[in-house]
């Protein structure tokens, strides 16, 4: 079940302004706003257990194209081994070494291998997967659409027809390539999940126990530091997402929504968040909006506070359910905390 289409769309809006992410057939290219590109390859459509290859490159001349290739595995967590056959043979030393979560199993291929494999993509017809150290089936990640996703990697980062092209190559020399956009720097406070709430300020919204599944606290709150609360509120709840409007309440105890995105049609005056939390000993506030209980699309933020505004420092959406854990999802925005 997907939480409702209204505040789906809430919290996706509630973003930077970024290029829309491209699909070519089983290929799916994004680039964020400090044009670091990612194109993810998945399995067909109705594949499982799916598998898929990340490969994400940095803007500028210098930046090499870095690729990672993930099975769906039930055999546990800690170190593992995943087979690679390209075009039905072993690719490079035909097994790597790859960590597992116990639900990906994850190899980041080697600089000189990565480099192999990016030039051999271009024109393969298949590539398989598999996990060898324990009894796991092949898996086929579909290479339709390949071609023209890494394309599209080289044309927005101006690497098309130089010598540092995946596909689109040509004569013009590295320094022809633009150094990368400057990362927008966000000086941020630390922030504390409270363990228990402090009384509510006046002004403070109810929530609705009846819309976010009978829960018996539909607040919480965090210490910004000087005074400042942020409170969350939940709103309205799905299966397995829980949307929250945020606020913050100062030292005074004035509260204050913090205000959504100028295309933000929710309809309310607060930002909306799905499913918000706090790492201990970060300085964001994350969210993680699931497109299904897999958790295998959907998208993913990060928010900080710079003393008197909350901003987003990290957004990545993944917008085919098809397998791809939340951590390869294509980048769309990021911003380097102090």
């Amino acid at each position: 079940m997907r939480l409702s289409a209204a505040l789906l769309t809430a919290t996706i809006l509630a973003v930077p302004a970024h290029a829309e992410n491209k699909s070519f057939k089983d290929w799916l290219v994004g680039c964020d706003n400090v044009l670091a590109c990612t194109a993810v390859g998945m399995s067909g459509d109705e594949a499982y257990p799916p598998g898929y290859v990340r490969v994400m490159r940095q803007a500028g001349p210098d930046a090499a194209a870095e690729v990672r290739l993930v099975v769906m595995t039930e055999g546990g967590e800690g170190g593992a081994k995943l087979s690679v056959v390209l075009d039905g043979k072993p690719f490079g030393a035909g097994t790597f070494d790859a960590a597992s979560d116990g639900t990906w199993a994850r190899v980041d291929l080697p600089a000189a291998d990565a480099a192999k494999f990016i030039a051999a993509l271009g024109n393969a017809r298949s590539l398989k997967l598999k996990r060898v150290d324990v009894a796991e089936a092949e898996i086929a990640v579909s290479l339709n659409g390949s071609s023209a996703a890494l394309r599209y990697m080289d044309a927005e980062q101006k690497r098309d027809g130089g010598v540092t092209a995946i596909v689109a190559r040509g004569d013009k020399p590295k320094s022809a390539v633009p150094a990368a956009p400057a990362t927008p720097v966000v000086k941020a406070t630390a922030m504390k999940v409270l363990e228990t709430n402090p009384p509510a300020p006046k002004g403070l919204p109810e929530g609705n126990p009846e819309d976010c599944n009978g829960m018996d606290d539909t607040r919480f709150a965090i210490d910004l530091g000087d005074g400042h609360t942020l409170w969350a509120v939940c709103e309205s709840a799905g299966a397995y997402n829980y949307g929250y409007s945020i606020y913050i309440a100062d030292k005074a105890g004035k509260v204050t929504p913090v205000p959504p995105p100028k295309e933000n049609n929710w309809g309310g005056d607060a930002l909306v968040l799905v499913n918000p939390y706090a790492p201990e000993g970060e300085k964001v506030l994350s969210a993680f909006n699931k497109g299904r209980g897999l958790g295998d699309c959907g998208d993913s933020q990060s928010w900080a506070w710079t003393g008197d505004k909350l901003v987003m420092v990290r957004m990545s959406e993944m917008d085919e359910c098809r397998g791809v854990g939340e951590e390869d999802w294509i980048g769309v925005y990021k911003a380097e905390i102090r």
